[in-house]
């Protein structure tokens, strides 16, 4: 018996990108009908972004499990979506980038203090690094909001309407 490979065969693997913008439109779609207001939308998802985007990887579902333990009234939806935006795949290039930025404005040379909890791998990272990351993250956390508050504006309004920031 001849079994072959074939695209059907790896069913979880095999999302055309159709499919993939299909699924995220009617996540998006799905997301912005709630009754909340298009800033306490903007306003999780960016929160979710700043989370995602710190230079804390692994931490950030348990940052976000923490704010909507806290925050009763903070949308989930949104905070879910930004880590789902900011996966492993994007994270990874703007650490690069924040690096680079934090290595533009502090030098390479400077290097954290050893912590007390770490076994000194941490501190050879160096400021840089964390400096960059801090700045990269506040500068799309910003971003994040504005085209959330603008793209929930523009999809809630009547046809024929302009849009008030």
């Amino acid at each position: 018996m001849e079994y072959k490979l074939t695209p059907t065969c790896f069913t979880p693997l095999h999302i055309s990108l159709a499919q993939f913008k299909r699924g995220a439109k009617r996540c998006f779609c799905n997301i912005v009908e709630v009754e909340a207001s298009p800033h306490a939308l903007a306003l999780a998802f960016s929160l979710g972004t700043l989370i995602s985007l710190l230079p804390t990887p692994g931490l950030n579902l348990a940052l976000i499990a923490l704010l909507t333990a806290v925050f009763k009234r903070i949308h989930k939806g949104a905070l879910v979506a930004s880590m789902g935006v900011w996966n492993i795949f994007v994270i990874t290039p703007m650490y690069v980038l924040g690096h680079q930025v934090g290595t533009l404005l502090v030098g390479d040379t400077a290097v954290l203090p050893p912590l007390p909890f770490a076994d000194g791998r941490i501190a050879d990272m160096g400021a840089a690094f964390f400096v960059g990351n801090l700045i990269v993250a506040v500068a799309v956390t910003a971003v994040s909001y504005l085209t959330i508050r603008l793209a929930v504006s523009r999809r809630r309004q009547p046809m024929g309407q302009e849009v008030q920031a």
